[in-house]
């Protein structure tokens, strides 16, 4: 009898033991780590807000191909980051390969973590390495952002990759979320989060920003002071400009609005096209004051930073999504133009705004 009871307080005690692992493993929040993919800007900017929300001790893998290779030491070190070798030069083909091979060390440095993965649904060449490597099991959860602003209203809904959705946990990042889902109603199943800049700038912390503005080479002192004293226009550049067609405009816009002619510009070219491009020179030759920007920080990390211009005028593009309504002094129309309609239908752009240069 008293060897029955023995046996029964040794497996009680077994038992006990085992809940209270079950307790630690149940009460204890799995441990994070996050991985940043991407070769374009804005969607790197929106990666980036949601890094520097993270906790600093969290592990973080990135991978920009316009800003990794120049991300300051300091901000590696204080927010736990792992940055690529990828130089912004890099290839596709080389982004990937070089990409794959260090997530797998990556993973090797934390294999009972779980893993949320951040890619850019226009360029899915660009995270699927990840999901390669990192185990389904260990997918946390999968963001997926647009490659520009408002893209999925001008592409179609089939730039939801769907198929993905299906396989990982997925949420679909997106700019003018309402009316996304007034386009896709059949779309309507999936997780949504939406990338709004003027929520954005009012929730991060000043700190945060800071971390924003380093991480994506914006000079914040620099650009600032160019708020401060009167109006403030951008010009947003690109190859296919009639430099005399837009020069003769905007003599007679400077004659009808005369805060024009005292304006700071600030000249903004496409990431893509490097720092300045033919129109800097003639711009410079004609407006009293102008600067130029970063040609590889995105136009709409002035929103970001609460530094909203008066007027934007260039060659049509993306970044007008980002633009508020009634500070749109010139769209120039590029040929078979996806962005006009949709952005009227924003009540972004009016009829008089669109110009053929």
């Amino acid at each position: 009898m008293r060897k029955i009871i023995y046996i029964d307080m040794a497996l009680l005690f077994v038992w006990l033991i085992c809940l209270f692992r079950l307790y630690q493993v149940l009460s204890v929040p799995p441990l994070i780590a996050h991985i940043y993919l991407d070769p374009a800007s804005t969607p790197a900017l929106f990666q980036m807000t949601d890094l520097v929300q993270q906790p600093a001790e969290a592990p973080k893998y990135v991978a920009w191909r316009r800003y990794t290779h120049e991300l300051p030491q300091h901000l590696l070190t204080q927010l736990n980051i792992q940055r690529s070798t990828i130089s912004g030069s890099v290839s596709n083909a080389t982004f990937r390969e070089t990409v794959k091979q260090e997530i797998k060390d990556f993973y090797r440095q934390y294999p009972h973590y779980q893993f949320v993965i951040h890619g850019n649904m226009f360029h899915l060449w660009s995270f699927v390495p990840a999901l390669a490597v990192i185990p389904k099991n260990q997918v946390k959860s999968l963001h997926l952002y647009e490659d520009s602003i408002g893209r999925i209203l001008w592409n179609g809904c089939s730039t939801l990759r769907i198929d993905y959705a299906q396989n990982w946990p997925t949420v679909f990042r997106v700019a003018f979320l309402d009316e996304v889902k007034k386009s896709c109603p059949e779309q309507s199943g999936l997780t949504f989060q939406e990338t709004n800049l003027f929520q954005l700038k009012d929730t991060l912390s000043s700190v945060e920003k800071k971390h924003v503005y380093t991480l994506a080479g914006f000079d914040e002192k620099t650009i600032r002071p160019l708020f401060e004293n009167g109006a403030v226009a951008v010009y947003l550049d690109d190859q296919a400009i009639n430099m005399d067609k837009l020069l003769a405009w905007l003599t007679q816009e400077r004659k009808a609005k005369p805060e024009l002619e005292q304006a700071t510009w600030l000249y903004k070219n496409h990431p893509r096209l490097g720092w300045h491009g033919h129109a800097w020179e003639a711009l410079k030759n004609n407006l009293k004051k102008i600067e130029a920007l970063p040609f590889k920080v995105p136009f709409e990390i002035l929103i970001l930073a609460d530094l909203i211009p008066q007027y934007v005028l260039g060659y049509g593009s993306s970044s007008f999504f980002s633009v508020p309504t009634g500070h749109v002094l010139g769209y120039i129309k590029r040929p078979y133009d996806p962005y006009v309609p949709v952005l009227k239908k924003l009540g972004i752009l009016q009829d008089n705004h669109v110009l053929t240069f």
